[in-house]
């Protein structure tokens, strides 16, 4: 039976994946991360022993990535960008769809 690659992922790892794919750079990735060149190196280790690919090869350019990662990236990036906007298009407020009277209480 295949390994189940998904059932102990964490999803926090995919999105480390999706940027430093398109940034191609660790220092770009961990900015736009908002944590540190370490974390993001670390997170691309699990990376790397979770799908058993060295996933990006470092040039001199930056990073170069494994075909498994372009594989990967292909498919996991239309997904992610689904996921975030169904999670915050929850969020937003429309004050068009209220229905009914408004109270306001001031103290």
């Amino acid at each position: 039976m295949a390994k189940d690659l998904f059932s102990n992922l964490d999803l926090n790892l995919l999105r480390t994946f999706i940027i430093l794919h398109q940034e191609r750079n660790m220092r770009k990735a961990s900015e736009r991360l908002f944590v540190s060149q370490p974390a993001v190196s670390k997170a691309l280790q699990r990376l790397r022993d979770h799908f058993g690919d060295e996933l990006f090869v470092k040039t001199h350019h930056g990073l170069r990535a494994t075909e498994h990662a372009n594989m990967l990236a292909e498919s996991i990036a239309p997904i992610m960008d689904e996921l975030s906007l169904a999670l915050n298009s929850s969020n937003e407020f429309d004050p068009k769809q209220l229905e009914g009277p408004i109270t306001l209480a001031l103290s």
